[in-house]
């Protein structure tokens, strides 16, 4: 996984290519090969875009530049990484619930299912299960659409749900349990 091209490494530190801006850039380039694609997997398996995860992980590699992390002892410096990881993909979770955006989640779960159903039909009631889920979700109190979308769309542990919504586990729990019900009531009605 390249940052960036070594021309461009070239360029940015000493013509040649010896004194102490090289060996940084060295350092930071193992850092950043030893740790990429763990802060990549870390945002896809958040519900981040691959595309947006592959601009993530190059601004936090940025700051880690910046911040000369790569510096620090390894017990330091992959929390720091980590916590920054955490934190830009929470922030964007939250930007994408205040503007009401899991419905392209949602769009992504449907493309999935066209592969695992051959017959039209299957495929046919799960897109219209699908439809009916999103609705129920879109119309859920808004606590409780936030704690489902973060749980099972973006399989957030109840700790990070807590802390991104600065609500305690127990309410989290409650709001959960609140949302379950209601899909299990609206999808008896059926």
């Amino acid at each position: 996984m390249d940052f960036f091209p070594e021309s461009i490494a070239n360029e940015l530190f000493s013509p040649e290519g010896a004194g102490p801006d090289r060996a940084d850039w060295q350092k930071f380039h193992a850092f950043y090969e030893q740790h990429a694609l763990q802060v990549q997997n870390y945002c896809v398996r958040r519900g981040i875009t691959v595309e947006e995860a592959r601009e993530f992980t190059q601004d936090i590699f940025l700051s880690v530049y910046i911040n000369r992390v790569y510096n620090f002892e390894e017990e330091q410096a992959v929390p720091w990484l980590f916590t920054t990881t955490r934190n830009k993909v929470i922030s964007h979770m939250r930007h994408n619930i205040r503007k009401g955006s899991h419905a392209p989640v949602v769009e992504e779960v449907s493309r999935s299912w066209n592969i695992r159903y051959s017959q039209p039909d299957e495929l046919i009631q799960e897109k219209d299960n699908l439809t009916r889920l999103q609705l129920i979700i879109d119309n859920a109190p808004p606590m409780v659409r936030k704690c489902l979308v973060l749980k099972y769309f973006h399989q957030l542990s109840y700790e990070e749900m807590a802390d991104f919504l600065g609500l305690s586990i127990n309410t989290i729990k409650t709001h959960l349990k609140r949302g379950l019900q209601l899909l299990r009531l609206q999808f008896q009605e059926k």
